[in-house]
């Protein structure tokens, strides 16, 4: 009723930009142009679930003999006949111009049509008839196993191929064709545009606004589900698999999941950076802990990149250098691939700066207990209660080290062989047996609580922990609550709805809330006032 007392403003066109999340873009090969991801799930099953380490890379890397080359994939932008059952039958090629058939439909579709045609009738501030508030939707899908430096700025012309356009050439399109479709309507006001993020698409955004044009040429960004300073979500991903409904398609263990990581630079880029804190706001988000014992260690104290993942020898490692690229056996070789990638998600990280945002900038992020979350990652030593005191203090001793353990299932579940070298020396016919034959038989001894000759031999099992945060189920509270910045930018966390019932939506189904849907609304309709008031 009280929408009803309100004035329709002057006229205004505004267009608007969406930037999907990391694997929110659907992709093929460049040269062939095979189909590589989607979400239809016949595709999935057939060519991604069970698929193996070998079979990931291939698909998204190629030829285990080639480092990672930024234009072997690109965006699939979809063909009238796969699109046409989307949209109104007049509207197809438009859309399909506008960058629509090249995002993930399943996830995003309805969200851009509500953009497109609902929008308008949402915006508190306004009658819900006003037809001089003018809406037009773009979407940017990128390749998102590349740095999303390149998605933000694009790829030049080189002997890879042609151009790859970034978010700063859909925007100078978006605002160029919104001028020249209504800049002969009397009086009415052409807004720069209004680009809105989800997850890895904000990082996009942001080095848009940070390192390209961005601050001059888009009026306002909105950022959902952001992991702002990354995500403690992809260290526990790479060494011990998703987990739940989506493994089979993305990898149910480290073997699984490190190739399609390890290898990219845009997964690398969505690790907790040198910036990242926890909702306490303490830059420790990866933590070792003994039963009734506390805290062994607390990492990292300054930089992640070097203190974690750029380990090669230590179990708290994010990658076995094994399972980056499994058919090619030279380890040195991968290692340093890997490590050159790492070293473009860290200068990204660095480029963009912990206050790297556009000026004005929205976020909304979600902060229910119904989605928990990856605030910190702890390894948490399971049976040391079991052991005597001399191996208790052992397994402390190791657990503040960095030695690999002994077994490591892929899964979280590590397990390290703890003994006295000179009581082994005792056991004669171990030196007979090869190293791998050894270790099963002392594994074996441990299990049975087997003693020989006054000799003690123990195994310390070390679990990854779940989840320990309200979030989203993948981007914790931390990614929202912790900013604090001299210029205009609001961070709001999507909690409660007019009920006051908690709003519980998943990372993926971001868009799909209506409370989510509400807020953006508020937001776009103050931009409206405050540009029309005059």
């Amino acid at each position: 009723m009280q929408r009803l007392t309100k004035k329709c403003p002057k006229p205004i066109a505004i267009p608007i930009v969406f930037v999907p999340g990391m694997m929110g873009s659907r992709l093929r090969r460049s040269d062939n142009k095979a189909l590589i991801w989607d979400t239809k799930m016949a595709f999935l099953l057939s060519t991604w679930a069970g698929s193996t380490g070998v079979e990931r890379r291939k698909l998204l890397f190629g030829k285990s003999n080639e480092f990672f080359n930024s234009k072997f994939l690109e965006v699939d932008p979809s063909s009238y006949r796969e699109f046409k059952g989307n949209v109104q039958f007049g509207t197809i090629r438009t859309k399909l111009a506008r960058g629509w058939g090249g995002v993930l439909w399943g996830s995003y579709g309805e969200f851009l049509k509500w953009l497109d045609s609902d929008l308008q009738r949402n915006l508190p501030d306004f009658p819900i008839d006003c037809s001089n508030i003018h809406f037009e939707v773009w979407a940017h899908p990128y390749n998102w196993t590349d740095s999303n430096e390149n998605a933000a700025l694009g790829i030049t012309d080189n002997d890879d191929g042609p151009r790859v356009n970034g978010l700063t050439d859909v925007v100078a399109t978006a605002f160029a064709e919104t001028t020249a479709k209504y800049q002969d309507v009397k009086d009415i006001k052409i807004l720069k545009p209004i680009v809105i993020t989800h997850s890895m698409g904000g990082l996009v955004a942001r080095a848009y606004s940070v390192l390209g044009d961005g601050q001059d040429k888009v009026h306002t960004v909105i950022h959902g589900a952001m992991p702002t300073h990354g995500a403690p979500v992809a260290y526990k991903r790479m060494r011990g698999g998703f987990g739940g409904a989506t493994e089979t398609i993305l990898g149910a263990d480290a073997a699984e999941v490190t190739p399609m990581l390890a290898n990219s630079p845009g997964g690398l880029q969505l690790l907790p950076n040198q910036y990242h804190k926890n909702k306490e706001g303490e830059k420790e988000w990866l933590k070792v802990t003994v039963e009734t014992e506390g805290d062994i260690q607390n990492l990292p104290r300054s930089n992640p990149y070097e203190e974690i993942y750029g380990l090669r020898n230590s179990w708290l490692r994010l990658t076995n250098p094994e399972y980056i690229n499994p058919l090619n056996p030279d380890i040195e070789g991968i290692w340093l691939d890997y490590i050159i990638n790492l070293d473009i998600a860290q200068k990204f990280h660095g480029d963009l700066g912990e206050q790297g945002f556009h000026e004005p900038t929205n976020m909304f992020y979600c902060a229910s207990k119904d989605q928990p979350s990856y605030d910190r990652i702890e390894w948490k030593a399971a049976n040391v209660h079991k052991m005597s005191e001399k191996n208790k203090q052992i397994a402390k001793q190791l657990l503040s080290k960095r030695d690999l353990p002994l077994h490591d299932d892929g899964n979280g579940n590590l397990r390290f062989l703890l003994s006295q070298p000179e009581d082994l020396d005792k056991l004669e016919y171990l030196k007979d047996m090869d190293h791998l034959d050894r270790l099963d038989h002392l594994i074996q001894m441990a299990e049975m609580g087997s003693t020989m000759n006054n000799t003690e031999v123990d195994t310390l099992e070390v679990r990854l922990q779940g989840p320990n945060s309200a979030g989203d189920g993948t981007v914790h509270t931390g990614s929202g609550i912790d900013l604090s910045f001299p210029y205009t930018i609001t961070s709001d966390s999507i909690t409660k709805g007019k009920d006051e019932k908690e709003v519980a939506f998943s990372h993926q189904d971001a868009f799909t809330n209506t409370e989510v849907r509400k807020k953006i609304a508020k937001w776009i309709s103050e931009i409206i006032v405050e540009e029309t008031k005059n």
